[in-house]
């Protein structure tokens, strides 16, 4: 039976809870969104801002663009543990597995106090110190401190008939330890101290107030608060208890199926499946104040859990609700054709429609009541809460009220402006600017400023105004009126600090009337807001302008230039930035309508701080290769991408990015919704790449993100090319000087060789004609022997010039081939034997490839032949004489024969062969091989040859 009771109250409270719930704004990821595997088993955020997951397929990590998988290669189970320390150590575990710390490049295995990787890891956690708490599956606490040092404590150094199973941070730098029947507190100083004793504590955390909440799972889903050693039950659900996280003063709660906050005097607050909640999971509050939720098919992120939003689901009786009217305990709301109101009772709201009834906005006047019309009649909400037709001449059809300076109500209507007033006085119909018809114009909006002057708007698109005493006395000319066109409606008027006159347009935005002509607020962050359709003074000072993407608070100074003192968006809890109208209550809570429903924005969640981003470098790629953030030397001409990351996630579409290449530079505004920068073809020299971010324009990282790195120059130019170019400039240099200087001697040598050779064959020649010349000329020598002398001396001239025109023939420029020096040599054959005896023969190819010859063998080849010629003809005796040409593999062979009187009688008769030892050296110069073959009845000398051979007589 107390079982029962106690299952049916729990059930109750439940229901009651459920029966409060609201939506928030909320983002989902999961895994179209990246390698991200739910379930998700932990969460935990580092010093620098990233959030990292652990997962059922291992460990992610998030920047707010990317979810990355970590060490995928290492980590191969499911990651369940998670801790991050303020010195930026982050801690990852396989439950029940191995411990690792997370590292740049990866992670590498924790080593315990016996120098081995630590495995069997249960819990662990990093106190406030930074020292880190491990509890294994050996019944073994394990503390390092933060010099590396370890100490171990046993279970039975522990708690007597206690086992250990969680450990967690405690505000005073100790931990909590959580056993299977208590929850214990050890101190900083090595105390201990027992909390409460309760059954399967499953966490506990420190609230600001002094009090310790703990979650136990006895037998149901618990939360207890503990403060000053009094227990008070503040939650109990059916269900599996998982995780509590602390943000602000709020406690709030996972279970496998739930989601629940707990708030200082108020009632639990749950969420659960039928709010479309996926599961419970692990809890994290970031840096920035945002509530993350694991859950076992996403990871559901809360920008601000605190601000909520009323639906159809809640009892509205639309989402798309356009104006709100505050009295004392209601907020009162209009449809397009309806009105409703949120009334409070007790600690909790709660929607109630009113049927029948309609208006363009609720109708509240100064003592709170509430006036709203059908089409025939306006209504007056009397003191029990029931809507009567009011007195007086008033019909229906009311777009909206507004107070006069006189207490009264101005009422705008389709059939004109009526005046109510409240000492009991008659109501009255104002004069009203008539339309093109020259009837009376129905009115949108009426609004009398401080110098009593009336200003409406009709429904026929003009904006006019007249002083109160002329509407009153029915003086129509007295309307002064501007047309802004049919398509403009103006939804309401409000006087700024400064005194002028504004309006809330659709199509036309925010207008102000200045210089007696109505014009756009010059404004510029009013300038791209067409649809403005509410305005309203702050009590907090300025004025609220809510619109289409617009919801702000902003201050008119002396030069009536606007500044901005709060811009609502989805870091405050908004959906969507703007809506149709806002009321704001005197605790700051502020109520806005919009077409997801009415959001209800506390006080706390409006005034929820935008810090300044922290970015970070998460990518450098070169050449579209992914390499180490450190890289400090790029190529020359390389593509360049370096990848940031912002760790802002509350409101993404907030943040703005600029960049610097030095750090003298200014800064430059980036383009597009992520900090990436690429550089293609840098030119060479030193650089450091700077991004910083921020969420509102004028408060930027404090720290930015950077990379120094140096683009390296072009090989060709760089130090070591310029050293190498120098060497062989000089080495160039000096061979072209040993070129020149060779060069030089051999055309010295060359000048040499030929003087040598114009002595050798024309010295003794001219020596032999000068003494044949004297002798010739003597008076007694005999007419015989006289001519036998000049015989000599013409004999000798002709071989001299001879041998004078092959020295010249063989110097002559340009290249001669094989053939032409056959001939050349046929063609002198033809001269020393020009007769038949003896005659003179050629065995040439028939057809000559094109060989041509080198200088040197030119030379020696021209002259030993010639002077095998020269000595057959004059000492062979021949009668037949064989010039002839013939390859012989990659070489050629000359040779001359003849029929005559042998070698060694030829060597006789040229005085000792003299002309044998000059061919041979001859042949020797060029390599060629010389040989003589000889008998009594012949002789034939053959030179085999490379046409292309260099002499060695010239040499360097």
């Amino acid at each position: 039976m107390k079982d029962t009771l106690c299952t049916l109250s729990a059930l109750l409270l439940l229901l009651s809870i459920q029966a409060s719930a609201t939506e928030r704004v909320n983002r989902k990821l999961d895994s179209s969104d990246g390698p991200l595997n739910p379930p998700v088993f932990a969460l935990a955020q580092d010093a620098a801002g990233f959030i990292w997951l652990g997962t059922v397929n291992g460990l992610v990590r998030y920047d707010g663009s990317e979810l990355r998988p970590w060490a995928r290669d290492v980590l191969v189970r499911d990651i369940g543990l998670l801790t991050a320390g303020a010195n930026g150590e982050v801690f990852a575990g396989e439950y029940g597995g191995s411990l690792f710390r997370v590292v740049a490049t990866g992670v590498e295995p924790v080593v315990g106090p016996d120098g081995k990787p630590i495995v069997g890891v249960l819990d662990f956690s990093l106190d406030n110190h930074g020292q880190l708490w491990i509890k294994t599956n050996a019944q073994t606490l394990l503390l390092r401190d933060i010099e590396n040092h370890w100490k171990r404590f046993g279970a039975s150094e522990l708690f007597a008939g206690e086992r250990v199973t969680r450990v967690r941070p405690a505000d005073d730098g100790g931990v909590f330890l959580l056993t299977d029947k208590a929850v214990w507190h050890q101190h900083a100083d090595g105390t201990r101290t027992k909390i409460l004793d309760v059954v399967n504590a499953m966490d506990v955390i420190s609230h600001p107030s002094g009090s310790i909440y703990i979650l136990s799972w006895p037998y149901e889903g618990v939360v207890t608060e503990v403060i000053n050693g009094q227990a008070t039950q503040r939650l109990k659900i059916s269900g599996r208890p998982i995780d509590l996280a602390l943000r602000g003063s709020v406690v709030w709660v996972s279970y496998d199926r739930f989601l629940a906050s707990l708030r200082e005097g108020a009632p639990p607050d749950v969420i659960g499946p039928e709010d479309g909640l996926p599961s419970g999971g692990p809890l994290l509050v970031d840096h920035e104040g945002s509530l993350w939720l694991g859950t076992f098919t996403s990871l559901i992120h809360y920008p601000e859990p605190e601000t909520v939003i009323w639906t159809q689901r809640d009892g509205l009786a639309s989402n798309h609700t356009r104006w709100l009217g505050r009295t004392k305990d209601s907020l009162w709301i209009t449809y397009f054709g309806g009105i409703g109101r949120l009334e409070r009772q007790q600690d909790r709201w709660k929607a109630i429609p009113e049927k029948g009834l309609g208006a363009r906005r609720p109708c509240i006047d100064s003592h709170g009541t509430v006036w709203a019309s059908s089409p025939e009649h306006l209504y007056r909400r009397d003191e029990d809460g029931q809507f009567r037709i009011g007195k007086g001449q008033i019909p229906g059809n009311l777009f909206m009220c507004t107070s006069g300076s006189d207490h009264s109500l101005w009422f705008a209507t389709r059939a004109g402006l009526f005046r109510m007033y409240e000492d009991g006085r008659p109501d009255e119909a104002l004069s009203v600017p008539s339309d093109n018809d020259g009837k009376p114009s129905g009115i949108l909006a009426a609004f009398e400023d401080r110098n009593q002057t009336i200003w409406v708007a009709t429904t026929d698109g003009r904006i006019c105004h007249a002083p109160v005493r002329a509407a009153e006395s029915n003086q129509k000319d007295a309307w002064s009126c501007q047309t802004f066109g049919a398509y403009v409606d103006v939804f309401g008027f409000v006087e700024s600090p400064g005194g002028e006159i504004w309006a809330s347009t659709s199509r036309a935005g925010l207008q102000r009337f200045h210089n007696g002509v109505w014009e756009q607020h010059p404004a510029s962050r009013l300038r791209s807001t067409p649809f403005v359709f509410s305005i309203h003074p702050s009590p907090a000072g300025g004025t609220w302008i809510v619109g289409g993407g617009t919801a702000i608070r902003v201050n008119e100074d002396s030069a009536r230039e606007l500044t901005i003192l709060e811009n609502l968006s989805r870091w405050h809890g908004l959906q969507y930035s703007g809506g149709g109208d806002i009321a704001e209550d005197a605790d700051g809570q502020l109520w806005i309508a919009t077409a997801q429903g009415v959001v209800q924005m506390p006080n706390v969640a409006r005034r929820a701080a935008v810090s300044q981003p922290r970015v970070e470098l998460v990518d450098v790629m070169i050449n579209g290769q992914r390499t180490t953030s450190d890289e400090q030397q790029l190529p020359n001409g390389a593509s360049v991408e370096l990848h940031f990351a912002a760790l802002s996630y509350r409101d993404r579409s907030l943040l703005r990015y600029q960049y610097r290449l030095h750090p003298d530079a200014a800064w430059v505004d980036m383009l597009g919704a992520s900090p990436l920068l690429r550089f293609v073809d840098l030119q060479a020299g030193s650089y450091q790449a700077e991004v910083r971010a921020s969420l509102d324009g004028e408060h930027w990282s404090a720290q930015p993100a950077t990379l120094t790195f140096t683009v390296l120059a072009p090989w060709f130019v760089r130090p070591w090319a310029i050293a190498v170019y120098v060497l062989l400039i000089a080495v160039g240099l000096y061979f072209l000087h040993r070129a020149r200087v060779s060069v030089l001697v051999r055309l010295e040598r060359q000048r040499a060789e030929i003087a040598m050779d114009l002595h050798d064959e024309m010295g003794s020649a001219l020596g032999s004609i000068g003494i044949l010349s004297e002798l010739a000329t003597q008076e007694d020598l005999e007419r015989p022997k006289q001519r036998e002398l000049n015989r000599e001396i013409a004999e000798t001239a002709g071989e001299l010039g001879t041998a004078l025109t092959e020295i010249v023939w063989t110097l002559r420029p340009g290249p001669t081939t094989l053939e032409s020096l056959a001939y050349h040599l046929a063609e002198r054959g033809n001269r020393l034997f020009p007769s038949e005896a003896p005659s003179f023969d050629t065995e040439f190819p028939n057809s000559w490839p094109p060989v041509n010859l080198s200088l040197a063998v030119r030379r020696n080849l021209l002259l030993i032949s010639s002077e095998a010629l020269h000595n057959v003809s004059r000492h062979a005796n021949a009668r037949h004489v064989v010039l002839g040409v013939m390859p012989v593999g990659s070489r050629w062979r000359l040779w001359i024969a003849d029929d005559g009187c042998g070698m060694q009688t030829q060597i006789a008769r040229t005085n000792g062969g003299m002309g044998l030892s000059n061919m041979q050296q001859r042949a020797a110069d060029i390599g060629a091989e010389l040989s003589f073959d000889t008998n009594r009845v012949g002789t034939t000398i053959s030179i085999v040859f490379d046409p292309k051979a260099a002499g060695t007589r010239i040499k360097t």
